[in-house]
């Protein structure tokens, strides 16, 4: 059988955020007339209002919430939920990231998977929200960010999990439900070993091109080439009518279908950061590639560094510069086994 081929903003300090009244002031002695003052007052007055997140910051503690470099309030909604932080895009009606703080207490337990369906987060407009139908009859699956079953010791949190603000259009039975789901549960074996880790999960836009993304092995640190190749659809859309999936669909109407999926994983313990990024394709199984699951993602390892690149995220900000070179832009041993 043939392989698939293997396959950067900051926490801004409180003196980097804009301060408006400076730059009004500023621009006021420039000229600046009360008519333009009005549209950008207006033009704020038009962005849905960003709740507050304080109850989350036990999440990013250690490590610093992801920055983007682009960060237009116009453009997002971030969502404290008890037991993870999400970042959902509008535009592409998915989760940039989404960031959980895992211990053994809260994977462990004897909860079952809830029989509850994936719904609207009503902490999102909903014109900016994915839909169920968008979903339907797509062939993609629902695919969790934070996993539900990464709170067996909370049936309220396992069902708070099932929004579309934490989830994306997953390649269903050869990713979300074999590899994916086998890896989700070697992390949460890593948070009972390990006692607490830090995760945070997100997608790998497509390019705008239509092309494949490579990342070359020699920018690599883990030493393997990654290759995410280009996908025959761009969204899932709802609202279509016959029993298949529409290949009229288009980005600006539904759900961005990503190229890839990233993880990475810290332990906050001994400050150690493990980083992969994983084609959303479908992958062989495990007597199709010949090898365990630990050793098959061991393939997809890269750096975080890797993984700002193509998101435009950088991520543990709060991390020192030492910290940053040996962790985020080397290939730490993996921890994952």
């Amino acid at each position: 059988m043939k392989m698939p081929s293997n396959t950067r903003s900051r926490k801004p300090r409180k003196d980097d955020r804009p301060n408006l009244f400076r730059q009004f002031a500023v621009a006021f002695a420039a000229g600046l007339t009360m008519t333009a003052f009005s549209g950008i007052a207006q033009a704020a007055e038009d962005c849905p209002p960003q709740a507050d997140i304080s109850a989350c910051a036990f999440l990013w503690k250690d490590v610093g919430e992801p920055v983007s470099r682009k960060d237009d309030p116009c453009d997002y909604a971030e969502i404290c939920k008890p037991e993870f932080l999400t970042r959902y895009n509008f535009a592409t009606r998915t989760p940039d990231w989404v960031m959980e703080r895992l211990t053994k207490d809260i994977v462990t337990g004897t909860n079952k998977r809830p029989k509850v369906k994936f719904k609207p987060d009503p902490a999102v407009p909903e014109d900016k929200s994915a839909k169920d139908d968008d979903y339907a009859r797509s062939l993609y699956a629902r695919g969790h960010q934070a996993a539900s079953a990464d709170f067996k010791s909370n049936l309220d949190w396992m069902k708070q999990t099932f929004v579309f603000s934490n989830a994306v259009p997953q390649e269903g039975p050869g990713f979300n439900s074999s590899i994916w789901s086998q890896f989700e549960d070697m992390v949460r074996d890593l948070a009972v070993s390990r006692g607490e880790i830090i995760v945070i999960t997100g997608p790998v836009y497509q390019d705008p091109q239509g092309k494949d993304i490579v990342i070359p092995e020699s920018q690599n640190p883990c030493g393997r080439e990654i290759v995410l190749p280009a996908l025959k659809r761009k969204a899932v859309c709802g609202g279509k009518t016959g029993k298949g999936p529409n290949l009229a669909c288009s980005e600006e109407e539904g759900v961005a279908i990503p190229a890839g999926l990233f993880k990475i994983i810290v332990d906050p313990g001994i400050g150690r950061v493990n980083a992969y990024l994983l084609p959303n394709i479908d992958h062989p199984s495990r007597r199709e590639r010949g090898m365990t699951s630990e050793e098959y993602l061991k393939i997809w390892r890269v750096s975080v560094l890797n993984i700002e690149d193509r998101t435009g995220y950088k991520f543990l900000p709060e991390y020192d510069r030492h910290e940053r070179r040996s962790q985020k832009e080397s290939c730490p041993a993996t921890m994952v086994r």
